[in-house]
Formats: structure tokens, C-alpha cells, sequence
């Protein structure tokens, strides 16, 4: 049962071997959900600015000002829905 050392010192050196993978694999993973998050992240916003220029622009005809503005003056689109909308509700 009792084993030699030069049999114990390469049953440690195998052990440590496999040990080194599972240590940067930890780092692996950790970096390769970091890309991911990153990526679903910027598809996200890529999403957003394609919903409010499909919605707002397209649809509705409301020209949201410029980000950054002092004075941001709204430009209504050729329907005029907009201006309905605000006076009623301004008018409760």
C-alpha cells in the first residue's frame, strides 16, 4: 500500500498538472462571459436606437432633439399628432 517517493512525486506533479488548467480555467470563463456580456450589451443599445428610429421617426413623424442641446426645440413631423397631444393633456 505505501508507495515509493519517486511514485508519490509523480502522482503530485500529475495532480498539480491537471490543478494549472483548473486555475486559468476559471479566468477562461470569467473573460469569455465578459466578451458575452459586452456583446449582448451593445446589441442592446444597437436595438434601442433602431425601436426609437423605427417608432418615432418612421411611424410617428417626432424628430427628437439633439442630444446635448441647451434649448432643444422638437420638430413635429407632417402628421401634427404631436401638438394634440400635448395641449390635451396640458388642458387637464
Amino acid at each position: 500500500m505505501t508507495q515509493s517517493v519517486e511514485a508519490q512525486v509523480e502522482t503530485l506533479q500529475k495532480k498539480t498538472a491537471n490543478n494549472k488548467w483548473s486555475e486559468y480555467r476559471l479566468l477562461f470563463y470569467s473573460a469569455l462571459i465578459g466578451i458575452a456580456g459586452g456583446l449582448g450589451a451593445q446589441l442592446f443599445v444597437w436595438i434601442l436606437n433602431f425601436s426609437e428610429l423605427l417608432l418615432l421617426v418612421g411611424i410617428a413623424g417626432y424628430h427628437p432633439p439633439e442630444r446635448g442641446s441647451l434649448n432643444p426645440q422638437p420638430m413635429i413631423g407632417t402628421w401634427r399628432l404631436w401638438p394634440e397631444a400635448v395641449n390635451h393633456a396640458s388642458s387637464r
